[in-house]
C-alpha cells in the first residue's frame, strides 16, 4: 500500500495522488474517490479490500477539500470534483471507477462523459439538495436564493461558501431528476450499493435514478445492504458489509470470479494500516530534514501522504 504517492496536475491546481500495487495477481485498475470530508488516506478499508483483491488503486484528495491537493476547504464545489475525476482517470489509464457517498454524483457525470472499464457506486448521494439539507437541518438552498448575503454554510463541521449551492444549480447537480439524466448517457457495466435504512439517502430515489438505464436492460447491477448510517466509516461491521459487497461487484465486471473475494479481518487491516503510517512518518521526518532550511512554511507540494 502507498507504493507511489505523487501529484498531478490539472487545469486548476495540482492533485495528490496514491497508487497501491495489487497484492496478489492483478486483475485490473479503479480510481477510488472519497466521500466528502474523507481524503485519501482515509480510504485506506476500501483501498486495502480492493488491492487485497487484485487491483491496482488510484486514490487521491480532491481539490478544495481537506487533503493535500490544492484550494481550501471554503472553495468546495462538485463541478471541482469533476474536473478532479476528468483528470485522474485520464491519468491512470483504463480503469474502473469507485465512488463513495457525495462523489458518486460528480462520478455520475464523468462517467457518462467518457465511459470508465466500469463504475461501482457505494451509497451515492443521488439527491444532492435532499441530502445536503438533511445533514444541515436547514433549507439551504431556499435560504440561498432568500438570503444572498449569507456567506458559507457548515457541512458536516466544515465551512463551505455559497458556491457550493450556485455551483449546483448552475450545473445541474440539484435533484434526483438531474442525476438520472446523468446516469441514462452512462453505458459502462455498473453497480449501485445503496444502504436499506440510509437516513440521508432515499432508496426510492436511487431506485428512481437506476430506472433510467433498467429500462435499457444494460448492464447494471443493484443491491441493498442494512445499514443504520450513512457514514459508514464510523461503523467498522458496516463499513467491512459494503466493502464486502463493492469488492465482489468490482471483482465480477473486472472479468474475474466473486466467490473468489478475499475479506481481510479487522487485525489483518490494522496492521496493514499500522505499517503504512510508520512508512508514512518515516518520510514525512526525511523530507523535514530535507526542508530544514526553509522557513518552516511548506507550500501544497511540501505534504508527504
Amino acid at each position: 500500500m502507498d507504493d507511489l504517492v505523487t501529484r498531478i496536475d490539472g487545469p486548476h491546481g495540482s492533485i495528490a495522488v496514491v497508487v497501491d500495487d495489487p497484492e496478489t495477481e492483478k486483475i485490473g485498475s479503479v480510481v477510488l474517490a472519497p466521500a466528502y470530508g474523507l481524503t485519501a488516506e482515509n480510504m485506506f478499508l476500501p483501498a486495502y479490500f480492493l488491492a487485497r483483491n487484485g487491483f491496482r488503486v488510484v486514490r487521491f484528495d480532491m481539490r478544495n477539500h481537506i487533503g493535500h491537493s490544492s484550494g481550501s476547504m471554503y472553495e468546495f464545489h462538485l463541478s471541482s470534483v469533476l474536473e478532479d475525476l476528468r483528470v485522474v482517470t485520464e491519468w491512470a489509464g483504463h480503469a474502473g471507477l469507485m465512488a463513495v457517498s457525495l462523489s458518486g454524483r460528480p462520478a455520475i457525470r464523468a462517467a457518462a462523459e467518457r465511459a470508465p472499464q466500469w463504475l461501482v457506486l457505494v451509497m451515492p448521494v443521488v439527491d444532492v439538495q435532499y441530502t445536503i439539507e438533511v445533514v444541515t437541518e436547514l433549507p439551504l438552498f431556499e435560504m440561498y436564493h432568500s438570503d444572498p448575503i449569507r456567506p458559507s454554510l457548515e457541512v458536516l463541521g466544515h465551512e463551505v461558501g455559497r458556491q457550493f449551492i450556485e455551483d449546483c444549480e448552475r450545473h445541474a447537480f440539484v435533484s434526483a431528476e438531474d442525476t438520472a439524466r446523468d446516469f441514462e448517457r452512462v453505458t459502462a457495466p455498473s453497480s449501485v450499493i445503496y444502504g436499506r435504512g440510509d437516513p440521508w439517502v432515499r432508496s426510492s430515489d436511487v431506485a428512481k435514478v437506476a430506472s433510467v438505464r433498467r429500462r435499457r436492460k444494460d448492464d447494471l447491477r443493484l443491491q441493498q445492504v442494512a445499514t443504520s448510517c450513512h457514514q459508514i466509516q464510523r461503523n467498522p461491521v458496516i463499513a467491512n458489509r459494503f466493502m464486502s459487497t463493492a469488492t465482489r461487484h468490482a471483482i465480477a465486471l473486472a472479468g474475474g470470479d466473486p466467490k473468489s473475494v478475499v475479506i481481510p479481518s479487522f487485525a489483518e487491516v490494522i496492521s496493514r494500516h499500522q505499517a503504512v503510517s510508520v512508512r508514512r512518518r518515516g518520510a514525512a521526518d526525511a523530507a523535514q530534514e530535507r526542508h530544514a532550511g526553509d522557513s518552516g512554511r511548506g507550500g501544497p507540494h511540501d505534504h508527504v501522504l
